[in-house]
């Protein structure tokens, strides 16, 4: 067990099997409002490790966080206490930190070591590709046999023992990947490349819940729209392009390029839709983008299945119950699907 006592007194208890990370703690004084701030880094160089799971008790319930793109996730926590953080992320050792409340700086550096059998990078093929691993997010194991489609119809393959896959992207810049896999719920990822570019990345999977039928409606659902939607007034993003515009959802899908080359409009007239449920009176105000996977939306003639029409509720008002206009490049529908 290795104890760091900054300045002002805080403690901070790194206990790992076999494993001490190092963290970093600058005395600053703290404000009650601030979230604490953790960050997760590749021990060797130091980079940031994005889709890192962190496990965690807060006042008694458990939660579970990924870290986005620069290593890190936001939390609002109690202003004292006592809070043990549990960073796993594939390819790397777990560790485990024990932070006693409030940190200074409200920050948190953890560093991981690679384990001793680090997974081999996929084997690609000459040309652009997407190309990656599939795995459990609770585990942080890979998973075999998982289903990586590029969408719609571009190509697919399944994961091999070591959850890798490699998918040739053509030369196309904007990739929508559908990943599936018996146990877990299916995920979208929507990204876009610079040309010539390949991506390699983490793709983690839920466990599909037990009651998960209404899940895999919406799921089903969800494929149908994409495969049918309209090229002038309809889109999807993904969450890391939101999260480079901004850190509000509703900032950053108005800023974000696949937004803005639509010529669409969004107000707060739009009938929003989490996870595939209506949410009336929601609106995009309502989510950090850190929370985003991936945002539908729709012109009332974009959507050509109708499945969101058909299941707003009737007499509803959409977001906050502004009138709805029937301009062709005004949102109507809008789905996100969160972490």
């Amino acid at each position: 067990m290795l104890v760091r006592r900054a300045a002002g007194g805080a403690a901070l208890a790194l206990i790992t099997a076999g494993l001490v990370p190092a963290v970093s703690l600058v005395a600053q004084p703290v404000t009650p409002r601030d979230p604490l701030v953790v960050y997760v880094y590749d021990m060797t160089d130091g980079a940031p490790l994005a889709q890192s799971t962190v496990t965690f008790m807060l006042e008694g319930e458990a939660q579970r966080r990924y870290t986005d793109e620069e290593g890190r996730f936001f939390v609002n926590v109690p202003l004292s206490g006592r809070i043990e953080f549990e960073a796993r992320r594939i390819g790397y050792k777990p560790a485990t930190a024990v932070a006693t409340l409030p940190v200074p700086r409200n920050r948190i550096e953890i560093n991981l070591e690679r384990a001793s059998a680090t997974l081999a990078r996929v084997e690609v093929t000459a040309g652009p590709v997407f190309a990656g691993i599939v795995a459990s997010s609770s585990s942080q194991l890979p998973i075999r046999d998982a289903t990586v489609a590029l969408t719609p119809g571009r190509g697919r393959m399944q994961s091999d023992s070591m959850g890798r896959f490699a998918l040739p992207t053509d030369g196309r810049t904007d990739i929508t990947l559908t990943i599936s896999a018996r146990g877990f719920a299916p995920r979208l990822v929507v990204d876009r490349l610079r040309s010539g570019d390949s991506r390699e990345m983490v793709i983690l999977l839920d466990t599909m819940p037990l009651v998960g039928n209404r899940l895999y409606q919406n799921l089903d659902d969800r494929d149908q729209r994409i495969r049918w939607q309209s090229s002038l007034n309809a889109g999807v993003l993904g969450g890391r392009e939101l999260r480079e515009r901004a850190p509000g959802l509703e900032s950053a899908f108005r800023l974000s390029p696949s937004v803005v080359r639509t010529g669409m409009t969004l107000d707060d007239a739009a009938c929003l839709f989490v996870n595939g449920d209506p949410r009336p009176g929601q609106t995009l105000a309502s989510f950090p983008t850190g929370d985003v996977d991936v945002v539908e939306f729709y012109s009332a003639r974009g959507e050509f299945v109708g499945i969101l029409r058909d299941r707003w509720p009737k007499g509803a008002p959409c977001g906050t119950g502004s009138p709805q206009g029937a301009r062709s490049n005004r949102v109507v529908y809008i789905v996100v699907w969160t972490r």
